[in-house]
């Protein structure tokens, strides 16, 4: 469904006569991700909204791009989940540890060497939205486990015991636990990810 609307009327378009339109802009518009939305104080006053359906994710982002000297914007919602796209292996990731259910790999902008991100392969928003227990292992008490085994495997790894821990979500919309060894602490290179990914799978072997 294609909407183009403005202050004084609307009108409904179908999705077939703004392709030739939209399409310029989708590589601009994964470029700039969220930073458009929290850029703007508020749209111009016409605007087109543009939904396309996802193709393999329940996750929705929006993305606001002002069409120069134009009174019009285009939201499109895609699905754009960088962690589901990780798990599904289109995107390259340093993955230390996987197993049926949970993943793990280093973050890309490290607090310190080792700095790994553990996640759900099902897409979950919040780490608190897993149940409890299943009987598949996919649950919140399997996560944990997950965590703990890889904690262990970063403790003392690089160059100190104390393996810090963040439950986080905001950044990225897939449920995620931050794993690290404290930054004062650690030693090491903190971007040499091959080999910070070698150290840790080893000790998990």
């Amino acid at each position: 469904m294609a909407i183009m609307t403005n202050v004084k009327s609307a009108t409904c378009l179908r999705e077939d006569q703004l392709t030739c339109f939209i399409s310029p802009f989708v590589s601009l518009i994964y470029s700039i991700n969220l930073m458009v939305n929290r850029s703007l104080k508020k749209p111009p006053r016409g605007y087109v909204f543009v939904y396309s359906t996802p193709l393999s994710q329940k996750v929705k982002v929006p993305f606001l791009v002002w069409i120069p000297n134009t009174k019009y914007s285009i939201l499109l919602i895609m699905d754009s989940c960088i962690f589901c796209k990780i798990v599904q292996k289109e995107i390259p990731a340093h993955i230390i540890y996987e197993d049926e259910h949970f993943l793990s790999f280093l973050d890309i902008n490290p607090q310190s060497p080792g700095h790994v991100q553990v996640i759900p392969k099902k897409h979950t928003r919040w780490v608190w939205d897993l149940p409890e227990h299943q009987e598949d292992g996919s649950g919140f008490d399997n996560y944990l486990s997950a965590v703990h085994k890889i904690a262990k495997a970063i403790q003392n790894t690089f160059g100190t015991p104390t393996v810090c821990s963040r439950i986080m979500g905001d950044e990225v919309p897939h449920a995620h636990v931050w794993l690290f060894p404290h930054p004062k602490e650690a030693t090491g290179d903190k971007k040499d990810f091959e080999a910070n990914a070698e150290k840790i799978k080893a000790k998990l072997r």
